[in-house]
């Protein structure tokens, strides 16, 4: 499989992390996450003040359709 990224910049020249590198972080945190079941029966991540463990905790505890479709992405496609 061929990808191709295009962007004009404008979101990094206002500091957005849309990076590719930015993608593999937010798997790479998330597959941790999914892989520890202390984290996953406590029902919430404590550190929520960074952007990413926000939107980290919304999506695994609290959309769970979408949590489920995003595993199946990227599980084996990482």
């Amino acid at each position: 499989m061929n990808i191709l990224v295009l962007g004009n910049g404008f979101d990094l020249a206002h500091g957005l992390p849309t990076k590719y590198k930015d993608f593999l972080d937010l798997v790479e945190r998330f597959n941790s996450i999914m892989n520890a079941p202390h984290i996953l029966k406590s029902g919430g991540l404590e550190n929520t003040a960074k952007p990413i463990y926000a939107y980290l905790d919304r999506l695994i505890f609290r959309e769970l359709e979408l949590r489920m479709e995003f595993q199946r992405l990227v599980t084996g496609n990482y």
